[in-house]
C-alpha cells in the first residue's frame, strides 16, 4: 500500500502568498494526498481568494477556518490533529508564506527509506528570497544525537539535528503517535522547536536534508531576537521568551532554566537599556513579564488515543 502524504498549512491575512505556496504544493513531483489548511479566522480576503481561484473546488483541498486566530501554535495543532485522525501516514507542516521547490517533499520523502535508523522527521534547507539560509530556520545540531554522530549521513547530504522549524518539516506518524500532538497553549513562537526536540527525545532521529530547499518569503531575513527585532514584532516576544524558557526547564532541568532566568532578568535586560534605539522600555517590559510567566507556564501534550 502505497503511503500518503497530507501537508498542513497555517494561515493568517497573507492571502497571496498563500496564494503562491498552495501552487507550489500542487506542482510537487511527488503529490501530496491531501493539503489540510488551517485559517486562523483571517480578516484579510482568504476565503473569497480561494474561491475566485479554484482552490476551494480542488479535491485535495480540504480548508477548515477557525473561529479565532489560535496563533500558529495553535493552527499546527489543529491540522496535525485531523491528518493524524484521517489515517495519512505523513505530515508535512509549513507556514503560508513558504514556497517549496517542485521536487521538496520527493526529497524529504526518500530520507525515510535510506536510512536504518527510526527517523521521526525531517526538514528542508530554508533560504530567504536571495538563497542564503533563512536565520530563522537554522535545525539544531549537537555532535552526537540519540548516539549517532550528526554527520554520519554526510555523503548522503543528510545531516542529524536536534530540532528544526515548522517551515517545511515531513513528520512520520509514528512519531506522532509517540509523541503528542504540538502544543497549542505554546501559541507562536518556538513551538516547533519544542514539539521536533520532543519527537527527538522520544527516541526518534530528525534529519535535515539539503537537498529539500523552500524559499521562506519573510520581510527580513532575521532570527527571533528582541535586542534586533523590528517593532511590529515586537508583541511576538512576550510569547517567544516565555516559550524558550519553558523549554529550557523541560529539557535543560531546572538548574539552567534558572540560570537563564538571571541572565534574562538582569544581564539582558542591560543590554537592551543600552542597546536599543527606541522602544527599550517596552523591550524591558516584554523581556521581564515573559520571564516570570514562565514560572506557571507548564502545557501537557495532548496525545492520539486521548
Amino acid at each position: 500500500m502505497t503511503e500518503t502524504v497530507a501537508a498542513v498549512v497555517v494561515t493568517y491575512n497573507r492571502k497571496q502568498l498563500l496564494a503562491e505556496c498552495l501552487d507550489a504544493l500542487l506542482a510537487q513531483t511527488k503529490p501530496v494526498d491531501k493539503i489540510i489548511l488551517i485559517d486562523n479566522a483571517s480578516t484579510d480576503g482568504t476565503p473569497q481568494l480561494l474561491e475566485e481561484r479554484g482552490y476551494l473546488a480542488n479535491p485535495v483541498m480540504d480548508y477548515v477556518r477557525l473561529r479565532e486566530n489560535t496563533g500558529g501554535a495553535g493552527g499546527f495543532y489543529e491540522g496535525v490533529k485531523r491528518a493524524y485522525q484521517a489515517g495519512y501516514d505523513f505530515f508535512w507542516l509549513m507556514d503560508d508564506d513558504t514556497r517549496p521547490m517542485q521536487d521538496s517533499l520527493l526529497q524529504l520523502y526518500s530520507s525515510f527509506s535510506v536510512l536504518d535508523e527510526k527517523v521521526g522527521y525531517v526538514c528542508s534547507r530554508v533560504e530567504w528570497v536571495d538563497g542564503k539560509p533563512h536565520f530563522m530556520n537554522i535545525p539544531s545540531v549537537s555532535a552526537i544525537v540519540n548516539g549517532v554522530p550528526f554527520n554520519y549521513y554526510e555523503k548522503r547530504n543528510l545531516y542529524i539535528i536536534n530540532s528544526c522549524s515548522f517551515v517545511s518539516v515531513l513528520i512520520a506518524k509514528e512519531a506522532v503517535g509517540k509523541s503528542g500532538f504540538p502544543l497549542k497553549e505554546m501559541y507562536i513562537w518556538a513551538d516547533d522547536v519544542e514539539y521536533t526536540m520532543r519527537i527527538s527525545k522520544n527516541g526518534f532521529i530528525g534529519i535535515y536534508n539539503q537537498l529539500s530547499r523552500v524559499v521562506h518569503n519573510t520581510r527580513d531575513n532575521y532570527n527571533v531576537n528582541i535586542l534586533s527585532g523590528s517593532a511590529c514584532n515586537m508583541w511576538k516576544y512576550k510569547f517567544g521568551i516565555r516559550n524558550s524558557l519553558f523549554i529550557s526547564r523541560k529539557y535543560r532541568g531546572f538548574v539552567f532554566y534558572l540560570a537563564k532566568m538571571i541572565y534574562g532578568l538582569t544581564i539582558f535586560n542591560f543590554k537592551l537599556l543600552i542597546s536599543m534605539r527606541t522602544n527599550k522600555a517596552r523591550a524591558i517590559i516584554i523581556n521581564t513579564r515573559s520571564h516570570f510567566s514562565s514560572f506557571a507556564f507548564n502545557p501537557s501534550p495532548e496525545f492520539p488515543d486521548e
